[in-house]
């Protein structure tokens, strides 16, 4: 994954995204996927390819100036229609899903 762009917001803010990361391994997914807690989507969830990675915002508006200082933590997924063969799968299907968290700085141990 690498993603760069703007973002206008209902205030009329621009800021920047950079987002880095990658897609794990289908197998890789499948297998991480067998360690989560039973929530009922498993069989759905079996097939989706993992992906992980950070991001970093730049602007200079001063409501999201705090974004300049932050770094995130990207988790999602892929996920692509089930139970039509893969030739068939239109690239406008196949949604990039995720989460954007702030790591939030502590001190380290003495």
């Amino acid at each position: 994954m690498n993603i760069q762009g703007f973002i206008e917001t209902k205030d009329s803010a621009l800021i920047m995204p950079d987002y880095q990361g990658y897609g794990r391994s289908t197998d890789r997914s499948q297998e991480l996927c067998k360690l989560t807690p039973k929530s009922g989507l498993e069989e759905k969830r079996k097939f989706r390819r993992q992906v992980v990675g950070f991001a970093w915002h730049v602007t200079n508006h001063e409501k999201y100036r705090w974004l300049n200082d932050a770094v995130c933590a990207i988790s999602g997924e892929v996920r692509a229609p089930i139970g039509i063969p893969r030739d068939h799968v239109r690239q406008a299907d196949v949604k990039l899903v995720f989460t954007v968290d702030e790591n939030v700085w502590e001190p380290p141990p003495e």
